[in-house]
């Protein structure tokens, strides 16, 4: 079976006459797009927005703060949370995954205030017993609490795991408990459901693709839950359209890991967000979703590259980096 991963770089996109160029024009608007003067963290600065462009293609948009799946956070800090929900509100970013023992009704309210749907991000383990009713009772009663409070979705983060190449069965013991999750709770129309896959996405930073195993664990799973979830996929930057449409029948949220922690200092690298090939052009996958940001949060600094990340899921076709760089300066400097 082929692997529908490209090894090598990805081809150059270059639009072609005549219906290439059609495309390209029914996601922009000159009179919708706009450079707007607006006050964030006491900087006047400028900012490229497209209403229009951004509800068109993509319809999520924020961060995953993380690592979620971490069990040894204990707190957010407040004016680092206050700043990132200033910033997304002014980004029109839509959406935020908290891990689930932080999250606070405080946290809900702020995001409703700002048009930002509060996420709870529930790890599940390498040793969470899935044969243990108990268990799966406490996850359910730990899931309705957070919907409960004003959650606006749920999103189950199954750990990378080794077990991947061993068993046959991982995709279905995944997917059954997603199942019997969703059976489980009492859910509004417009609640979300998401799952991201036990597929490391770091090695993918690393050069490493998906073993043929890993793919047909994600093919398994794709057909086995119910289509209710949405997918969180780490793609590769080299992905190929045939690995993207393994879900064509099924909604997916691309994370990417930026801004990356710099190995050396310890500390979230600055640079302007830059697209793979295949979210910048015109024939998006159409199970393309959304587009989230999982990124290295030290402090307030990180914010300079997060906020070069919302500009291009704001306007895709018109982001500039040069430009995005320097309005996210001004804020630095400030």
């Amino acid at each position: 079976m082929e692997n529908p991963f490209l090894t090598g770089p990805a081809p150059k996109f270059t639009p072609s006459a005549g219906s290439s160029n059609k495309e390209i024009k029914s996601h922009k608007s000159d009179t919708s797009s706009k450079r707007i003067q607006h006050q964030y963290f006491g900087v006047e600065a400028a900012s490229t927005f497209n209403q229009e462009v951004h509800s068109s293609v993509f319809k999520c948009t924020g961060l995953i703060l993380g690592p979620y799946f971490k069990r040894d956070i204990v707190v957010l800090n407040e004016e680092l949370l206050d700043n990132l929900f200033e910033l997304m509100s002014f980004k029109s970013a839509n959406q935020i995954t908290i891990p689930l023992q932080l999250v606070t009704p405080s946290m809900i309210q702020r995001g409703k205030k700002t048009g930002i749907s509060v996420i709870a991000g529930i790890n599940i383990g390498n040793d969470f017993n899935f044969s243990d009713n108990a268990n799966v009772d406490k996850l359910i009663e730990s899931c309705s609490a957070a919907l409960q409070i004003g959650c606006e979705g749920i999103s189950l983060f199954f750990n990378p795991s080794q077990d991947i190449a061993k068993s046959a069965n991982l995709s279905q013991t995944h997917a059954n408990l997603a199942n019997t999750l969703l059976r489980g709770l009492k859910l509004k129309k417009e609640t979300k459901l998401i799952l991201s896959p036990a597929i490391n996405g770091l090695d993918f930073e690393l050069g490493i693709m998906p073993s043929q195993q890993e793919i047909e664990y994600l093919k398994q799973l794709n057909k086995d839950v119910d289509t209710k979830y949405l997918f969180n996929l780490f793609v590769p930057d080299t992905a190929s359209a045939s690995f993207i449409n393994l879900f064509d029948k099924r909604s997916v949220i691309i994370i990417q890991q930026f801004p990356k922690k710099n190995q050396n200092t310890a500390t979230a690298n600055l640079e302007s967000y830059s697209a793979p090939q295949y979210l910048t052009s015109p024939s998006l996958p159409p199970s393309i979703f959304g587009v989230v940001a999982y990124p290295s949060i030290d402090d307030n600094l990180s914010l300079f590259s997060i906020s070069t990340f919302l500009d291009f899921v704001n306007t895709p076709y018109e982001y500039d980096p040069s430009f995005s760089f320097e309005t996210a300066l001004l804020y630095l400097l400030n």
